[in-house]
């Protein structure tokens, strides 16, 4: 059960290593209905999801779709963080790259943007890219919720014994993609930390993240 924006090659690579099959065999895009009758012919079934740590995810979502000038879904976000917080976001390709310090100014201003947006305080809505892990995982468990909230730091560790509980031989999951953008930890700090927990207040309570370790 997937949470975005991470995409989940690296789930489809191991549970096609445990068919033996390509993972472009695997069904995808489950409906309520469709997945109900998979589960009632699949009585030993496990479902689970796995949760990031909030600042990571947002800077993931900050480097997929906020920094790309190409990716058209987010101009609108792009330009109202240009007017309103004068960021000095990149606008045309030709554009000279973002200083340690410009990086680290945007970033900050868009955690604080989700802390208003996800509030439902901005004309946006809430994107699932960045919506809270805990609304995401609540909306989940309105038809199916999964038996297991894992996190990633511990991926290996838990689908290690969900193989076991079913009776699958234990594949290890393939390494996980190199995350976008530059690197968060030339700009991590408290304050950065701080900003991500008054926007993720509920992932930070529910899923008891602690202070990024970089």
């Amino acid at each position: 059960m997937p949470i975005s924006p991470w995409p989940d090659r690296q789930i489809e690579t191991w549970l096609a290593a445990l068919d033996h099959t390509d993972p472009k065999e695997l069904r995808r895009n489950f409906g309520q209905r469709p997945l109900r009758r998979w589960n009632n012919t699949h009585p030993n079934h496990r479902s689970f999801t796995v949760v990031h740590h909030p600042v990571a995810r947002a800077y993931d979502v900050f480097c997929r779709h906020i920094l790309p000038i190409k990716d058209d879904r987010y101009a609108e976000l792009r330009r109202g963080l240009r007017r309103v917080h004068n960021l000095p976001l990149p606008e045309h390709p030709d554009d000279p790259p973002l200083s340690t310090t410009q990086l680290r100014a945007c970033f900050c201003e868009f955690l604080k943007f989700l802390k208003f947006n996800l509030a439902g305080q901005t004309a946006l809505r809430v994107d699932g890219a960045w919506a809270s892990q805990s609304q995401i995982i609540q909306g989940f468990c309105k038809f199916a919720p999964p038996h297991m909230v894992v996190r990633a730091e511990t991926l290996e560790e838990a689908l290690k014994l969900l193989t076991q509980q079913v009776g699958l031989t234990w594949y290890a999951p393939p390494s996980a993609p190199p995350p976008q953008g530059p690197a968060l930890a030339e700009i991590y700090d408290a304050e950065l930390e701080t900003l991500a927990r008054e926007a993720y207040a509920a992932d930070y309570t529910n899923f008891g993240f602690k202070p990024l370790e970089i």
